[in-house]
């Protein structure tokens, strides 16, 4: 059975004299009922970021950024609804802040992976072309593990969250993302998993 990620992004902003964090989601109306969905700033399946970000589909090969911190107690009340919604289905919640992700991936911009490989993908490796696919365990001849850095899971991940914080606050020309970094306190994102 597989396993996905629900992430919604939220914003601190000070309504009526109090700091608040609100949902920045984009949403779009759902014409069948009349409601609105929300789209997901990412929908991917990759356990690598899923163990990175909460240590969920873990192998045991990769160092979760922390530990896994639940809902946060001040999050929006779409965030507490959306969680609401998955009940008993929803596991493994955390959150972090853009500077979180944006530091971390600053100090740690590769990830080591491990697998066992054939032999042309070894041939492969050795002449700099990393493989797009092994194995974790097979009976196979020919089959040794091997480790390899190549990008961190993150970011994409990162891209994608760093691209809705530039939309929100409307950010433009900031191609070493400095001024969001600035602001990176207030946008966090939010997540949690279902099998």
């Amino acid at each position: 059975m597989g396993c996905d990620i629900h992430v919604l992004l939220e914003r601190k902003r000070h309504i009526n004299g109090e700091e608040k964090w609100v949902n920045i989601d984009y949403w779009k109306k759902n014409h069948y009922d009349g409601g609105f969905s929300r789209l997901d700033f990412y929908d991917g399946r990759c356990y690598d970021l899923f163990a990175l970000l909460a240590d969920v589909r873990n192998r045991g090969t990769v160092e979760p950024i922390a530990e896994r911190r639940g809902i946060p107690s001040d999050a929006s009340v779409t965030t507490l609804e959306e969680y609401s919604y998955w009940d008993l289905d929803a596991h493994s919640a955390s959150h972090y802040t853009l500077k979180e992700l944006m530091d971390y991936h600053k100090k740690n911009p590769t990830q080591t992976y491990t697998g066992l490989l054939n032999l042309d993908q070894r041939l492969e490796l050795a002449n700099g072309k990393l493989p797009d696919g092994w194995c974790q365990g097979t009976n196979m001849e020919n089959y040794e593990r091997a480790y390899w850095e190549d990008e961190s899971p993150l970011k994409y991940f990162l891209e994608q969250m760093i691209e809705r914080a530039k939309e929100e606050l409307n950010i433009y020309y900031d191609s070493k993302n400095e001024r969001v970094y600035d602001q990176s306190d207030n946008i966090r994102v939010v997540f949690w998993f279902d099998n």
